[in-house]
């Protein structure tokens, strides 16, 4: 009797013991060279020299290095979780070059959380909690500035390149593929039309004055004065020229979403088992990524 109750308590230590993780029956550890391979990454990408030129750096990263240097640093500003620091036994953790190398190789490659443990030693888990923190990090620290409204100065550029194709007044295009009818419902963009407040400009077409900027659309969309549709079924040569122009600058938007997803290749594919709020931070993060590289190229253009 007295053993069957101690038999008792001790199963009871285990079951209070559980509720605090520690080690589990039936799991391995598996040594890891993260040193090695930190040195081996950094060797290729991150020395000076280093073996592979900025042009290699920026197909693989999909950006420019000092972009990737200063996302390295603000991230780790913001968050403790990437700043590389030593464990209970004295040993360095991952270093910021592998953290961020993870994150951004998911995102821009169709890999699994399992490719990293053979490229550069880090787990499966430790992969998808490494993304998670970046995707977070990356909406902090910079959604203020690359999700923003259009400038005066965007807005202008915007209405230049317009009048360049013919729409004077037009500040872009919508196409039903990409922008739910459902989905633009919860969007700013349409309460911005159905209230009349898109940006007012001036401009004239026949010797008719407009103050309202409008999008081009293609029919499924509602039939306001914010929405230009092309023509149903035209025919006379002017309406003709006029819906082929329409719908080949409608086009432009599917070609920027084409060229965002070959960039970010994980918005390609299903989800892979994230939370509906992961998912979410994934996608902005990829859009204030696509942005901020578009910025650095936009200014390097403009100084050469």
């Amino acid at each position: 009797m007295m053993m069957f109750v101690a038999a008792l308590q001790i199963q009871d230590l285990e079951d209070e013991d559980s509720q605090w993780g520690g080690s589990s029956k039936g799991r391995s550890y598996t040594a890891r060279n993260r040193e090695i391979m930190d040195q081996r990454l950094k060797t290729l990408y991150f020395t000076d020299p280093c073996k592979y030129e900025p042009n290699i750096f920026r197909r693989r990263y999909r950006m420019q290095p000092w972009v990737f240097d200063r996302i390295m640093s603000d991230v780790a500003n913001y968050d403790p979780y990437f700043v590389q620091r030593r464990d209970a036994t004295g040993r360095v953790g991952l270093s910021n070059e592998q953290k961020l190398t993870c994150a951004m190789r998911q995102l821009t490659y169709v890999v699994t959380a399992d490719f990293f443990d053979d490229y550069i030693d880090i787990a499966k888990s430790t992969a998808i909690e490494i993304l998670e923190h970046f995707t977070i990090a990356i909406w902090n620290v910079y959604h203020e500035h690359y999700l923003r409204r259009p400038t005066p100065a965007d807005l202008r550029r915007l209405l230049d390149k317009a009048v360049e194709r013919g729409f004077p007044g037009m500040i872009g295009s919508l196409d039903c593929s990409l922008n739910d009818i459902n989905v633009l419902g919860q969007s700013p963009l349409f309460n911005d039309v159905s209230c009349s407040e898109t940006p007012h400009v001036s401009y004239e077409v026949q010797n008719r004055h407009y103050g309202q900027c409008y999008y081009l659309v293609d029919g499924i969309y509602p039939k306001w004065a914010g929405f230009v549709q092309a023509i149903k079924n035209p025919r006379t040569l002017q309406t003709k020229h006029f819906t082929r122009m329409q719908e080949a600058y409608r086009k432009d938007v599917e070609r920027a979403f084409g060229i965002f997803q070959a960039r970010w290749a994980i918005i390609r594919g299903p989800a892979r088992g994230w939370s509906t709020e992961n998912l979410q931070f994934i996608m902005m993060t990829c859009i204030i990524l696509h942005n901020m590289i578009v910025e650095d190229e936009h200014d390097e253009d403009a100084c050469s």
